[in-house]
């Protein structure tokens, strides 16, 4: 007996210290619970309006998965998160917009204010910088831009996966890809401590890319085919958490950075400050799995209070901004109590400095504030949002002269902000155009007719012939390019389009053409640096049919990848337009027809036109 007491005493006494060893070393296998604060997870998406979304039907009978569509995100979000229905951002720019998530504050406060070169201030405290501070592992995984770590974004974030490389299959990294490398991410660190990741969704903005389903059939490429993709990928990200158990310990924020827009109103996307371009899908799941308060939350919000609710899910409750107007309030206690959120009249102020950054004029600011959406305008534009829900109906300077009216214009005076000059309605036209004429798909003769008519309306913008020429260029059109020729000045493009259409022309004196032996000017010193084109001595040796024919083939080889190069960069130019110039990449292109493709398009250099094109194809699909 006396044995056997020790045998137990002396089993107790291991077991004691096997769990002191569990607990030094950090293993799980003992019963003692830790004190491990939840996870964060912020999920950021271009274009993703409150609209694109429904959630009125009983989506939890509707989760299932079959061969050809996958379980939805968003019907997940629908039945086991918070949503708040009158969501609105801070700012059209997407990396001023996530800048007021990561801060808290107002563009006008952390001056990040467009998607261009600029940074975000270290003087700032961000979410990130908090969660390393609280000891969390911290991740950020993007899409590709503007959302790169050129912005200053990646502040706080030990890893920051901007590594997407462009080629002429893929300008961005696809929802699914993003989502598996956070997971595996997840999958690597140590589950002894939180972790505080985000994740960058840039697919909305490329409605003409296509995508598949899950079982790889292609779809329309469109913007719902987009949002499609988006919801699977979201729907698959979900379940792995489920499956991992990290679901319920983890608080998820899903945002829409802007919205898609419906085009009620003739504004280019970047300028729209209407509900249309800037109410937002906001989703809050917080982390535990007791049973919460969900449902729909219908005051106004901004994606400040994001912010402000991040700071106070890791601990350290946002200070308040100095000023009163730019107040931002924490979801914490509102997503366990409604009533516990106080809903205090204030105002919700979203601008836009894309015309700033263009150089097209100054910040546009609009303010909403009860039922009143007021822009800070030249042409006063006041809205009753009350009984004009699609704010087509501009009260104008009749408009109501409430207190609150009074205290948004105050709010602009204070600020010193600038009235805002509308664009001219041909830019705009000319925009608007531009997103339809560059979508990678032959352009239709109605929208090339439109071109034209634009283009002889706007004598003084070369940039419309320019972009005429390419097209001219591109489907043979060789009356219209020796038109365009003579429009512009351009000898070159005449004689090209005089060629193809067999007819007598002198031969123009241009220091490209100049260097082909059949059209060389005899009076003239030829010289390689007065052709400015960077892939014209391959072009040129690859032509040459009395030169050794390996020599060709490396010439050839060198012209087609210089040449892919460069068309990449006019693709980039193109889908600049067609993703709402919302990229760091210039207006002035895509510029003219290079001087390559011009010659290339000269009757006897037909085959190697041919050759050229078949490349590019293959490296496009």
């Amino acid at each position: 007996m006396i044995e056997e007491s020790i045998q137990v005493m002396m089993l107790k006494i291991i077991r004691l210290w096997s769990c002191l060893l569990f607990l030094v070393f950090g293993l799980s296998s003992c019963s003692f619970k830790t004190n491990r604060s939840a996870s964060i997870l912020v999920i950021l998406v271009d274009q993703l309006g409150f609209h694109s979304i429904s959630c009125g039907e009983n989506f939890s009978e509707n989760i299932k998965s079959n061969p050809w569509q996958g379980v939805s995100g968003f019907q997940i979000l629908c039945n086991e998160s918070v949503r708040f229905t009158h969501a609105y951002t801070p700012s059209t720019m997407s990396m001023a917009a996530t800048a007021s998530i990561f801060t808290g504050r107002y563009p006008i406060e952390h001056e990040l204010r467009n998607n261009g070169n600029q940074y975000l201030s270290t003087k700032f405290k961000t979410a990130a910088k908090l969660a390393i501070e609280k000891n969390y592992r911290t991740s950020f995984f993007t899409g590709g831009p503007p959302i790169l770590r050129k912005s200053g974004l990646g502040q706080g974030f030990e890893a920051f996966e901007d590594n997407v490389q462009a080629n002429l299959k893929r300008f961005y990294r696809p929802a699914a890809e993003s989502l598996r490398a956070y997971l595996n991410w997840q999958d690597q660190e140590s589950s002894r401590r939180s972790q505080f990741a985000s994740i960058y969704l840039s697919d909305l903005l490329y409605q003409d890319i296509p995508t598949t389903n899950p079982v790889g059939e292609v779809r329309e490429a469109s913007f719902s085919s987009q949002m499609e993709y988006v919801d699977e990928s979201l729907g698959y990200l979900f379940q792995e958490m489920k499956k991992k158990k990290t679901w319920d310990a983890t608080n998820i924020v899903v945002v829409g950075l802007n919205s898609h827009g419906n085009e009620e109103h003739e504004e280019i996307r970047a300028l729209n400050l209407y509900s249309e371009g800037t109410h937002v899908s906001l989703f809050v799941k917080p982390a535990g799995d007791e049973k919460k308060v969900l449902g729909n939350f219908d005051s106004d919000v901004s994606l400040v209070d994001v912010g402000a609710t991040l700071f106070d899910w890791l601990g350290e409750p946002l200070e308040p901004s100095s000023d009163a107007n730019l107040v931002s309030i924490s979801f914490k206690n509102l997503l366990k109590d409604r009533s516990a959120i106080e809903q205090k009249k204030r105002l919700i102020i979203t601008e836009s400095a894309w015309s700033k950054w263009r150089n097209f004029g100054e910040i546009r600011f609009a303010v909403r504030s009860s039922n009143l959406l007021v822009f800070n305008d030249r042409t006063p534009r006041i809205f009753d949002t009350l009984s004009d829900s699609v704010e087509l109906v501009n009260l104008g300077s009749s408009g109501l002269h409430s207190a609150t009216l009074l205290n948004i214009r105050s709010f602009f005076s204070s600020h010193h902000l600038e009235p805002f000059d509308s664009l001219k309605r041909e830019q705009r036209l000319k925009f608007n155009l531009a997103q339809e004429l560059w979508r990678g798909v032959r352009p239709s003769n109605e929208l090339l007719l439109r071109l034209a008519e634009l283009s002889d309306k706007n004598p003084a913008d070369l940039q419309l012939l320019n972009w005429k020429a390419i097209w001219d260029l591109r489907l043979d059109r060789w009356k219209q390019l020796k038109a365009s020729g003579t429009k512009a000045s351009h000898p070159l493009w005449k004689f090209i389009a005089a060629r193809n259409l067999k007819e007598k022309l002198d031969v123009p004196d241009d220091p490209c053409l100049n260097l082909i032996k059949e059209y060389s000017n005899a009076k003239i010193n030829l010289n390689f640096r007065d052709c400015r084109a960077e892939d014209f001595n391959e072009l040129l040796t690859w032509l040459d049919d009395t030169q050794v024919l390996s020599i060709r083939q490396r010439a050839m080889e060198s012209f087609l990848k210089i040449h892919t190069d460069k068309v990449l960069l006019d693709r980039i130019s193109e889908l600049n337009f067609l993703t709402g110039m919302s990229w760091d990449v210039s207006l002035s292109f895509p510029k003219e027809p290079s001087v390559s493709d011009l010659i290339l398009a000269l009757p006897e250099n037909r085959k190697y036109r041919q050759i050229l094109n078949k490349r590019l194809t293959e490296l496009s699909l």
